[in-house]
């Protein structure tokens, strides 16, 4: 018998039993963390830079398709792409969130090249644990993430995708891309 995991109730009485090493409740109505663990705690984000990525995307998707370049599908991983496709930005942002495309992320990095970086991003919107190395969140090397925040951080986040952005997580709700196509 596998035991079962604790609800947020028994976690919310006794924080020993979460085995992440870092979470939080967050309100994003009034900005308060109701409940933490080690919230601002910095660690890796891994994967978790991609939000960053999409979010600032969309701040800046003036234009509503985007050009898959050669140095993009150099990327760790492969999604499939081929150099010289052209996605429509939206879906490429559901694309990437969907299976974590490091070509993706790099892709629409270049959305919002030279207009706004990463961490002035993360400045504006109130992360203040955050830097990012990459748009990937790709490991730069063995000993340095491609990017570091905070539990706290990622819930400020999230918070401002869901009211900038409403729409840009849904895609994180199913794993069904196959409509996800180049133009």
């Amino acid at each position: 018998n596998t035991p079962r995991p604790a609800s947020l109730y028994e976690v919310a009485l006794n924080p020993a039993l979460l085995e992440a090493k870092a979470a939080v409740v967050y309100d994003s109505g009034t900005n308060e963390i109701i409940w933490e663990k080690n919230g601002s705690r910095e660690l890796p984000l891994a994967s978790l830079v991609k939000l960053a990525t999409a979010a600032l995307a969309l701040d800046f998707a003036s234009e509503s398709h985007i050009e898959i370049r050669g140095e993009d599908i150099r990327q760790e991983g492969d999604s499939g792409f081929k150099e010289g496709e052209v996605w429509d930005v939206e879906k490429l942002i559901r694309f990437t969130l969907q299976t974590s495309s490091n070509d993706g992320a790099a892709a629409l990095a270049h959305v919002f090249e030279g207009k706004d970086d990463m961490n002035s991003f993360a400045r504006r919107i109130g992360l203040t644990s955050t830097y990012f190395l990459n748009p990937t969140g790709l490991d730069v090397s063995s000993s340095t993430a491609g990017g570091y925040g905070s539990a706290e951080d990622v819930a400020k986040l999230l918070s401002y995708m869901v009211r900038v952005h409403p729409t840009a997580l849904t895609a994180t709700l199913t794993d069904n891309h196959e409509e996800d196509t180049p133009e």
